[in-house]
């Protein structure tokens, strides 16, 4: 049945206008579905980066169409063109190259062409793509050859509309805007600012062209009918709102016509709620053309109320509003940006207008990437659900053999007390399976190996009974406590980190049911049992594995198959070898299963992508762009049947969980730090002078023997007179002073040594922070030893591992070092590792040089800071060096100031004041306080670095520190001339939200 809701305000000139009207995209409807035209730049300027992008794009495409088991007639079709144009299809394009000029006349010939093939009665959709301008022919040409495009779709009566990607800085945007005007309905604009987003962008205009169908409304005493774009939201309605300008308030019915179907609708009217509110702001984002009209909606956006008595509607409502609003500020922010590029003219006005453009039409793409490609699945999965039943009635099922090995005892539903054989002759559709504990984060939908196992049940149950279970806990529980919802993205430390945060339990846990032994479950896994179960599980797996991974029995799609092979290694890992008898039968049958479903996995992955096989061709299969959990390997492994790990499967597996833990804890470290530790193991020899005390003091007086000029009362001196004329005689301009340090510091060549205590104990450092505890009990199982540092062999070996696991340990270094074939096999080239890793040091010795003069350099400058025992001195350094506290001086000045190895530092409890105050008093009777660091806010640091101040100043002198920060607030920094910023804040009047008072 179809409805109609109309919302309208006095306040505003349009009223919103909401329909939903039946529709199946089946072939009685054909002529209302969307048939594509893709029309794709190939010419040179597309080469490398873009191009790449587009062949990944296309292929998404068609993997997309493929499944969706299209009539051949509604196949998209593929022009491109550079100075020549072709028709293919979407496969091609992977073997297809960039090249060429670009002659837009000819392919618009071609698609004049296409359109007169398809005939008139289709609604056809072009999506055009192009980087550039034409190098072939003259404006007027172009002109030309786009009106006669016009005017053959106007002649034609065609239902036609163009998109249009504009990509790079440097396009024609008057001729994208043209495009996208030609057909008989406006097309949209999306502009792709760098190679990055292209491939995105493409896919998200090409699943939102196959999810439109239009429809036509007749108004009461209106004749001409108003055409509407709906999207298609199941398999059996279409949706849509639009912005209408009524007269008067419609009680009379609206006529909707779609395909041989028309409808009349009495429309429902209801009050404006926050709903309409925001949209209604976001319509009028899409005109916004000055900062004052930017900054008008902003500030009606910040008065909205989203929270309180008055706001109305369901929990539900609530969020929805929140994330429409979050959409909204999010399209605000950008355009925020664009006016401020535009205004310091970083940003061309091709650039400019492309992307407020692009902002116009977001909010038609205002579901998420992630949602949009779960409502394709639904679409495409719904035929396949609906062959489940007629294939689950053609299965014979013979009672007296199926369960002739199978302990029936044992595989006894724990709720209903069925066995497996009664279970499956009551029901033509019910499974039997093991409950666990899992928790999904956001980006399970579309990477299913990495949904985390909590907790593995030793409760057999029906999935009839886990169905029951839920639908009665809904009743008293919100969904999320039942089957646990999808959790935030948060980026995760590697299991085998012992930095790693470790969330405590929670008391709270989402299950829909209790096991025999009182364990939480809230999700079901089936077992395979015996062939006859199966055979019902096999043709079950796709609705089982849909609300397994994405909470949805239409989400599935086959990489969910991987997702189960990571599941079976987290419950490998889950017990010990040789655990309960109930416990290794659970993942036996769960082993049984996940073997069962190897063919399967193989045809989805193809020979060539094989999970093990690709993991020890080399570096390529064993990233996380291949493999982004590594249970996933050790539950395939275990599903093949492998009793036994080689010895070269054994190195690879522990250097990638070598690798992937460094990769982790030195995420945004600068390279001078892996460099050293590389160096160290290359280079590191014994020292006799290593066994004195106070290693770190020793090494930084060896790194200030290197500064050959000294400093002086004079140079001092200048600092003092500087803090004086800014902060007594209010001079801003005054001359900063400068000082030149000379230092002569140089790498020399060096020779790589043998083995020695210096790079085992290096050895040992890195692998300090590494724990075997969250992964001992999968590689247990597997056989699979760490490597022994105390066997001279495998220290030999871990050596050029841990060389190779820090030089290649983020993505960026391991893909260059498969493109330089830089990356080898340890157990087979440890010394080529080292030799390689000398060769490239040595060739870099200069750049290392350099760093290694501007690490000393800081290191000078902060102790020249740090000793001094003239107050005025420190002021004027720290106002030069580090007046917003951030830096590397200011970091080592802090850290000299609390290493409690060094000589007394004079004045350390005025220079730690000042620091944490930002304020300096000449005397603590004084009644002027002087703003030093950050405009005189205070400085509120972490745990960590207030206990060490703590050890460093001694009680007495904390308690001191403690009382004087008592009552003042750390926040936000606003600009210096207290103009409000775009939310209203400024310093006269900051933001609460962003202010912290001081708590010890």
């Amino acid at each position: 049945m179809a409805s109609c809701t109309i919302v309208s305000s006095e306040d505003f000139a349009s009223s919103l206008v909401k329909f939903r009207v039946p529709f199946r995209g089946d072939k009685k409807n054909e002529d209302c579905l969307s048939r594509i035209i893709l029309v794709i730049d190939r010419s040179g300027s597309m080469a490398g980066g873009p191009w790449k992008q587009v062949q990944a794009a296309v292929q998404a495409i068609d993997e997309m169409n493929q499944k969706l088991s299209r009539d051949p007639n509604l196949e998209p079709i593929v022009i491109t063109y550079n100075n020549t144009v072709s028709i293919t299809d979407l496969a091609s394009i992977a073997k297809t190259q960039a090249d060429g000029s670009t002659d837009f006349v000819k392919v618009f010939q071609q698609v004049q062409k296409t359109v007169k093939e398809i005939g008139v009665d289709k609604r056809i959709v072009i999506m055009f793509m192009t980087d550039g301008c034409d190098s072939c022919n003259s404006p007027n040409a172009i002109i030309d050859a786009q009106t006669k495009l016009q005017m053959f779709f106007k002649k034609s009566n065609l239902n036609c509309v163009v998109h249009v990607i504009g990509y790079s800085k440097d396009h024609d945007l008057n001729m994208m805007n043209t495009l996208k005007s030609l057909g008989t309905t406006e097309g949209v604009y999306r502009y792709a600012e760098g190679s990055k987003g292209l491939d995105e962008k493409f896919r998200e205009l090409f699943e939102f062209a196959d999810l439109t169908v239009e429809f036509s409304i007749t108004l009461p005493n209106v004749k001409q009918p108003i055409k509407i774009t709906g999207e298609m939201v199941d398999s059996d309605h279409i949706e849509s709102e639009c912005w209408l300008s009524l007269s008067e308030n419609i009680k009379q019915p609206i006529e909707i016509a779609i395909g041989n179907n028309t409808y009349s609708v009495v429309p429902m009217l209801t009050e404006p709620d926050t709903m309409f509110i925001l949209k209604s702001l976001s319509k009028r984002t899409s005109d916004v053309k000055t900062q004052k009209q930017l900054d008008q909606i902003q500030s009606e956006l910040q008065q909205v109320k989203m929270f309180g008595s008055g706001v109305g509607g369901t929990k539900a409502d609530r969020q929805l509003a929140m994330e429409l609003r979050g959409e909204l500020q999010t399209r605000l922010d950008a355009l925020h940006s664009i006016m401020a590029d535009i205004a310091r003219g970083t940003l061309n006005q091709t650039a400019a207008l492309a992307k407020m453009n692009d902002l116009r039409y977001a909010d038609k793409f205002s579901k998420s990437s992630r949602q949009r490609r779960m409502d394709q699945r639904a679409i495409r999965n719904q035929a396949n659900l609906q062959l489940i039943d007629i294939k689950l009635k053609e299965l014979k099922l013979n009672e007296e053999t199926a369960f002739t090995n199978v302990d029936l005892t044992t595989f006894t539903c724990c709720l209903t007390l069925n066995t497996c054989r009664d279970m499956m002759m009551d029901s033509e559709d019910d499974v039997m399976g093991v409950g666990l504990v899992v928790e999904r984060q956001e980006h399970v939908v579309d990477a299913p190996t990495l949904i985390s196992v909590k907790n593995v049940s030793v409760t057999i149950l029906s999935r009839s009974a886990c169905d029951d279970a839920i639908k009665m806990k809904l009743n008293i529980a919100d969904a999320a406590r039942v089957h646990g919802g999808f959790i935030p993205s948060k980026s995760a430390a590697p299991t085998t980190s012992t930095s790693r945060t470790r969330n405590q339990a929670d008391n709270n846990q989402s299950e829909f049911t209790r096991g025999v032994a009182a364990e939480p479950i809230n999700t079901f896994l089936p077992l395979y049992i015996c062939d006859a179960h199966f055979e019902r599980v096999q043709i079950m797996l796709e609705p089982i594995l849909g609300y397994l991974f994405t909470l949805d029995i239409t989400g599935y799609k086959s990489d969910q198959l991987l997702g189960l092979f990571s599941i079976l290694g987290q419950i490998m890992n889950a017990s010990p070898r040789n655990g309960s008898e109930r416990e290794e039968m659970i993942l036996y049958e769960f082993k049984r299963l996940c073997h069962a479903f190897l063919p399967r996995t193989l045809e989805y992955l193809g020979e060539e992508n094989d999970v093990l096989k690709k993991f020890m061709a080399g570096p390529t299969g064993r990233s996380k762009a291949h493999i982004q959990n590594l249970m996933t390997l050790f539950g395939y492994i275990h599903a093949l049947g492998i009793e036994t790990i080689d010895e070269s499967l054994r190195y690879a597996i522990v250097e990638e969980l070598y690798r992937r833990h460094f990769s982790y804890i030195y995420h945004g470290t600068s390279e001078n730090v892996i460099s050293e530790h590389v160096q160290t193991l290359l280079y590191g020899k014994d020292d006799d002078d290593d066994k004195h005390e106070n290693n770190e003091t020793k090494t930084e007086v060896d790194e200030l023997c290197y500064v050959k000029s000294k400093n002086d009362k004079t140079n001092d001196g200048h600092f003092a007179q500087h803090a004086r004329a800014v902060l007594k005689k209010n001079e801003i301009n005054h001359k900063i002073p400068t000082e030149k340090i000379d230092i002569q510091y140089e790498i020399p060549e060096r020779q790589i040594n043998t083995m020695n205590n210096k790079i085992r104990s290096k050895m040992v450092e890195l692998l300090s922070g590494f724990s075997i505890k969250p992964v001992q009990h999968v590689l247990d199982r597997l056989g699979i030893r760490m490597m022994d540092i105390s066997n001279e062999h495998e220290c030999i070996l871990l050596r050029s591992m841990l060389v190779q696991c820090l030089r290649f340990y983020s993505n960026e270094s391991i893909n260059g070092a498969v493109l330089n074939k830089t990356f080898f096999n340890v157990r087979t080239d440890h010394e080529h590792v080292l030799t390689v890793a000398h060769e490239e040091f040595d060739a870099n010795r200069q750049n290392l040089t350099t760093n290694k003069i501007e690490q000393i350099r800081v290191l000078e400058l902060a102790r020249r800071a740090v000793l001094t025992s003239d107050i005025g001195v420190y002021l004027g350094r720290m106002i030069v060096y580090a007046p917003t506290r951030g830096g590397k001086i200011f970091d080592t000045i802090l850290s000299l100031l609390l290493d409690r190895s060094q000589k007394q530092v004079p004045l350390l409890a005025e220079k730690i004041s000042i620091i944490f105050t930002g304020r300096y008093k000449e005397h603590r009777d004084a009644e002027k306080e002087f703003d030093v660091l950050s405009s005189g806010l205070a400085w509120f640091p972490d745990r960590s670095i207030i206990n060490r101040v703590r050890e460093a100043l001694g009680e007495d002198q904390w308690n001191d520190l403690d009382q004087l920060m008592r009552g003042r607030t750390c926040g936000h920094v606003y600009r210096i001339s207290d103009i409000p910023n775009r939310h209203g804040y400024h310093d006269s009047h900051p933001n609460p939200n962003l202010t912290v008072q001081w708590a010890s």
